[in-house]
């Protein structure tokens, strides 16, 4: 009788291992489309900053953006897509390196080098910033930038 016991708490053991298997590989997977969705999203991001896509910003970013620039200075969704749409921000090359991706549950957190060149508020400037961006997932499904910090790399 003990023998048998022991047997089927064996068996159920065995079974939430496996269940609990299961749940770790489909997480992971998961994660790993996350992430490699939040790659794509970063492209589409640069891209739409190299040619002003203002369309395509709007998509990217939340309605409640926070965006910190390496001045300390604080800009929402609309200044940065007045800034693109006005002329005000012209941005001529962005070369990114040492990207990091942190994907949870319904946000991921990006870390980029990115050297970028332009035109901002009227002055030609170049310069290599750490940027660090929170993807949320959204209600709707869709991933959006809600915050973003930038830091000049001296």
């Amino acid at each position: 009788m003990q023998f048998a016991v022991n047997a089927a708490n064996l068996k159920i053991d065995q079974f939430r291992f496996k269940l609990r298997i299961k749940i770790i590989i489909g997480n992971l997977t998961n994660m790993e489309k996350v992430f490699n969705l939040i790659s794509d999203y970063e492209n589409r991001l640069i891209k739409a900053m190299l040619s002003s896509d203002t369309k395509e910003l709007e998509t990217l970013l939340a309605d409640e953006l926070i965006f910190t620039d390496h001045a300390g200075v604080i800009h929402s969704k609309t200044d940065d897509i007045n800034a693109h749409k006005s002329g005000l921000v012209s941005i001529n090359s962005i070369d990114c390196s040492d990207q990091k991706i942190l994907v949870y549950d319904n946000c991921a957190i990006v870390s980029v080098i990115m050297s970028i060149s332009g035109i901002f508020y009227g002055n030609p400037a170049a310069g290599r910033f750490r940027f660090t961006r929170t993807w949320f997932n959204t209600h709707e499904k869709n991933w959006k930038i809600v915050s973003g910090h930038s830091t000049i790399m001296l």
